[in-house]
């Protein structure tokens, strides 16, 4: 992918240490928003799931309302209402565990993307991927950790390969994630942070921003792009049609980490 890819480094997106004065909340205006034990089923939208169910059906709480579906019990991820403390979904790679939806809102333009997860001590680590049915190289958004690396991938290519962290991302372990990518002009501003922490990774991505609706896998793989399903937990994922501001940014991943005891 390296040669269909422009990678240069910017100046690291770095915001105000991180602090806390009682609870804090997510900021308003997420498109789609999963959270492991809020409106996590093990059918169709009415029992909710306890502990060691599969999980059938995992309710959207952002504006969207992509509630997104595993109608195979074979692979279904499975509900741990206490991964070392906190709830989360917990994924599988042997088992190709993943949740899906079609039709999910076209994402044209800025978008930021976090996710509190606990990767287990080996295996592939796909978040969030979303993608055209039927055209592997049309990907909107992905999002996950490489198997082999453990550095964080984000793109949203159309075709034109992914970008990854240079720090790794810790395992066996909760961690906030994150990305974000500007207003696509061409080649985009992109930054990536994979430990939170406030302080990001700047990279430049080739992206024409124009990308058609279609499917969202959660903790599955794409295979034009990718080689690896989610191998862990995923606590929660939020993602926004812009890209957030320093200050919002700081309190989306102070929000996560505060929810999953990092704080």
């Amino acid at each position: 992918m390296s040669d269909i890819l422009q990678t240069s480094v910017l100046t690291p997106q770095i915001f105000a240490p991180n602090v806390v004065a009682g609870p804090i909340v997510a900021p308003p205006g997420a498109l789609l928003w999963w959270k492991a034990g809020v409106e996590t089923f093990s059918d169709a939208g009415v029992t909710p799931a306890v502990d060691t169910d599969p999980v059938y059906q995992w309710n959207d709480q952002g504006s969207s309302g992509l509630d997104v579906q595993q109608v195979n019990p074979a692979t279904r991820p499975i509900y741990d209402a206490v991964l070392t403390g906190y709830p989360a979904l917990a994924f599988t790679t042997a088992g190709t565990h993943y949740l899906e939806k079609s039709g999910e809102p076209t994402m044209t333009g800025a978008v930021t993307v976090l996710a509190a997860i606990y990767l287990d001590a080996s295996g592939g680590g796909e978040i969030v991927n979303v993608f055209q049915v039927g055209t592997a190289v049309d990907n909107q958004l992905r999002f996950a950790v490489d198997a082999v690396t453990d550095k964080l991938v984000f793109g949203r290519p159309y075709g034109a390969g992914d970008i990854t962290s240079s720090a790794s991302v810790p395992r066996s372990q909760w961690v906030v994630v994150a990305a974000q990518i500007g207003p696509a002009t061409g080649a985009t501003d992109a930054y990536l942070y994979p430990t939170g922490t406030g302080s990001g990774e700047g990279r430049t991505l080739n992206d024409d921003g124009n990308h058609n609706a279609g499917d969202l896998w959660i903790g599955r793989f794409d295979s034009q792009f990718f080689t690896a399903n989610m191998d862990g937990g995923i606590g929660e994922i939020l993602i926004y049609g812009s890209e957030l501001n320093g200050a919002d940014m700081l309190q989306a991943l102070a929000y996560l980490e505060q929810q999953h005891g990092l704080l």
